[in-house]
């Protein structure tokens, strides 16, 4: 499977050209599910192959998707676009590759960049904008379910309970139903 990876979509050291979709060129979320395959990958067989290839793959999406500037990762490499939830994502990954041996610590630190989300993406009430750019006003932000579900994975992953009883409620309050359904 990782050779039809490579063969179809991802040749190393190739800035993802298979991938670029101009004008807003290559997107991360498929690589950040390559990514986290990998880590998957490597965590069940403890084979150096897929340890090698996350560490690779990784610098690589750093080195294009993240933005010093704003300190989050870009939805796309031509385009300043960012979804906070992505960015708890990320942090979350790095954490755990960083506990099965990963490098990418070295590039990108896991803590700074969930900080990052937190100040940008989460606004007054405790729930993560769903996307930010430029023109993003706060006040008038809308919401999705699952940015907010990667930030208390990131704050459950790292045992940040304050973060996590932080997240808990408004969560509860804005996506599910008094009967406890969404």
């Amino acid at each position: 499977t990782a050779e039809i990876i490579h063969q179809q979509f991802y040749i190393p050291n190739s800035n993802f050209i298979k991938l670029n979709k101009s004008p807003t060129g290559v997107g991360q979320n498929a690589l950040m599910h390559l990514f986290e395959a990998y880590l998957e990958a490597y965590i069940s067989s403890k084979q150096n192959y897929f340890l090698d290839k996350l560490n690779q793959l990784g610098s690589e999406i750093m080195t294009l998707f993240y933005s010093p500037k704003d300190g989050l990762i870009k939805e796309y490499s031509a385009a300043n676009i960012f979804e906070p939830g992505h960015s708890f994502e990320w942090a979350a990954l790095i954490y755990e590759a960083s506990l099965h041996g990963s490098e990418l610590t070295n590039t990108l630190a896991h803590s700074q960049l969930a900080a990052q989300a937190e100040k940008i993406g989460v606004v007054n009430n405790y729930l993560v904008l769903a996307e930010i750019d430029e023109n993003t006003v706060k006040n008038a932000a809308s919401f999705r379910i699952w940015p907010s579900l990667e930030r208390l994975r990131y704050y459950a992953m790292t045992n940040n309970q304050s973060k996590v009883d932080q997240t808990i409620t408004p969560l509860y309050a804005k996506f599910f139903a008094p009967d406890g359904l969404p």
